[in-house]
């Protein structure tokens, strides 16, 4: 489905007024706008209407505190945007710096959850490297600490929390189509309209569940 042919449904569907509001509020290290209008044309497409807040770029600790009133806390903190060039420069970082920026995120890990304890629904997105990385026999430091932190994040036990498997879209999509450097690199905004059309899917199923619904949603067939 092409984004011309979603934006113009959204516009001219009849009955938003009437619809059941769910509120979205995404915390990013990127820019991710474009998710915007493809998360309302599911939520339309199964009778729900939707409500979504962006944090200021690069703001997700700030900005996790008092958001109770929203439905759904969605979080994409990558880890090249962890700190800017992170994916070239933990490559040449000492073990000691390796473990301290490690701990350190652990520790803002563990913030941003508390501050979120009390949201009905968080959906956080495994870190990964897995377009960043190169052909190799060896895994490389960038792959290691994705690996450590999710370790950690599979094991962490808050009742609201869902990860999701970023790898899952590269697999179902194909990488050269979820990702455009170019647009990063002016723009911080990675991930193309394929790539949020499948993740839309992911993450609405678990939205989906979460309130309930019994019979199966409305989804792209993305085939």
């Amino acid at each position: 489905m092409k984004y011309s042919e979603i934006v113009k449904f959204n516009k001219e569907f009849d009955n938003k007024k009437n619809l059941k509001k769910y509120r979205i509020f995404f915390l990013s290290n990127i820019v991710i706008n474009s998710i915007e209008e493809v998360l309302e044309y599911l939520f339309l497409k199964n009778n729900l209407s939707l409500e979504i807040n962006f944090s200021n770029y690069d703001n997700i600790i700030q900005e996790s505190i008092n958001l109770e009133k929203y439905d759904c806390i969605i979080v994409f903190w990558e880890f090249r945007n962890l700190i800017d060039g992170f994916n070239y420069s933990v490559e040449n970082i000492s073990e000691d710096g390796f473990v301290k920026f490690k701990k350190k995120i652990i520790k803002d890990i563990d913030y941003l959850f508390n501050n979120l304890k009390n949201c009905p629904l968080v959906l956080f997105n495994k870190f990964h490297n897995t377009y960043l990385e190169n052909i190799s026999n060896n895994i490389s430091k960038g792959q290691q600490f994705c690996n450590l932190i999710n370790d950690y994040l599979i094991k962490y036990r808050q009742p609201n929390l869902t990860l999701i498997d970023l790898n899952k879209v590269f697999i179902s999509v194909g990488i050269e189509n979820c990702i455009d450097e170019r647009f990063y690199y002016s723009h911080k905004s990675p991930y193309t309209f394929d790539f949020f059309i499948k993740y839309s899917d992911l993450a609405f199923q678990s939205i989906f569940t979460s309130l309930g619904k019994s019979k199966k949603a409305i989804i792209f067939d993305c085939d």
